[in-house]
């Protein structure tokens, strides 16, 4: 009876076989089934991937595989036996397709559930796999929004936060006037990458420009370009080209807003 991992191709895409790596999912972090199983069990497991991964997924013989991994037959037969949520048979040699109307004399009247796994929906794993993907993009910005605010001192870490406010909407606005998909966590990831070593001074300097004369005309890219030409300012440069702005905006601009909003 020929087995082989359960799945597989939702796993692997490998176009040869005996690949130098296979993938390991960070959903099993979340799998009760894996949970469940004893140390022995996962290291068994791991190692039929590994095998599997020579046969689009096919399992070789018991005979092969108690070679290959150093096991006695007793420690295979028992181990499959554990694994079987993880495997799927391949009853076909036992008797032919056309005549299983009905089930066999030694068959069980009670079926398990395990027997019932519902077909993988490609379009629903990739759903999952890219919100999984936008939730830890999620957590890049929140941890930057976090590290800037927390960086600011003499108590203008709420001033900090309000500017962060202040440039999420202007680049909303942006892709909301074009129909875009606004500021995607994956937007999102890479201006929290991209500031990364830019200082608090520059960054919030950058803000306070892109959103007075820029909110709704140019996207995150511009906004980043003004950070790093910023970082190359002196500071008593940077301090003389945002006193300009300011009183170019006085009482209107970003900075008098959030003074009031502060307040």
């Amino acid at each position: 009876m020929a087995r082989r991992i359960k799945a597989w191709k939702r796993f692997q895409h490998f176009k040869d076989r005996r690949p130098p790596w296979i993938k390991l999912y960070r959903d099993l972090l979340d799998d009760l089934e894996w949970h469940r199983l004893s140390g022995d069990d996962a290291k068994l497991l791991t190692m039929l991937w590994l095998l599997a991964s020579e046969s689009e997924g096919e399992l070789p013989s018991d005979e092969e595989i108690e070679f290959r991994l150093r096991m006695d037959k007793r420690q295979v037969f028992n181990g499959m036996h554990r694994l079987r949520h993880w495997l799927e048979h391949d009853d076909t040699g036992a008797i032919s397709g056309r005549y299983q109307d009905g089930p066999s004399e030694t068959e069980t009247e009670t079926e398990t559930e395990e027997e019932h796994v519902a077909p993988e929906d490609p379009a629903a794993t990739r759903k999952a796999e890219r919100e999984a993907r936008d939730q830890e993009r999620m957590k890049t910005w929140e941890a930057f929004r976090a590290s800037i605010v927390s960086q600011a001192s003499n108590g203008t870490g709420a001033l900090a936060d309000h500017y962060l406010d202040a440039l999420e909407g202007a680049v909303e606005k942006f892709y909301a006037v074009r129909g875009g998909a606004g500021f995607t966590p994956t937007r999102r990831e890479t201006v929290a990458r991209s500031l990364s070593g830019i200082g608090l001074d520059p960054m919030l300097a950058a803000v306070e420009v892109y959103v007075d004369l820029h909110a709704g005309l140019k996207d995150e890219r511009y906004f980043l370009g003004i950070a790093r030409k910023n970082r190359q300012l002196s500071e008593a440069e940077l301090n003389a080209d945002l006193d300009r702005h300011q009183a170019q905006f006085r009482g209107r601009g970003l900075h008098a807003q959030s003074q009031k909003a502060l307040l």
